[in-house]
């Protein structure tokens, strides 16, 4: 499935893999899909060069916080995540 930027793909078994793009310095991402719980895997990379920090804060089962930091205003970074969804 594609919404935009953000996409998701569900396995018969539940297992669930979602990605996209996110923009700001500090964005909150919500998922296409709700995990079972805050027990899931997120990636995530800064497409700005000289970025000195990018992580996942704040997960909750339904959105998560992209926090990247580099010094400018303008922030793109790209995350996927993956885990059960029941």
């Amino acid at each position: 499935y594609v919404n935009g930027t953000s996409w998701s793909r569900i396995w018969s078994d539940g297992w669930c893999e979602q990605g996209g793009r996110a923009y700001e310095e500090a964005s909150i991402v919500t998922l296409l899909k709700p995990y079972k719980d805050a027990n899931y895997n997120v990636v995530c990379n800064s497409l700005q060069a000289n970025t000195s920090t990018t992580n996942a804060i704040n997960l909750t089962a339904t959105q998560f916080e992209i926090n990247t930091y580099n010094g400018n205003s303008s922030k793109v970074a790209l995350w996927q995540t993956c885990g059960y969804i029941w």
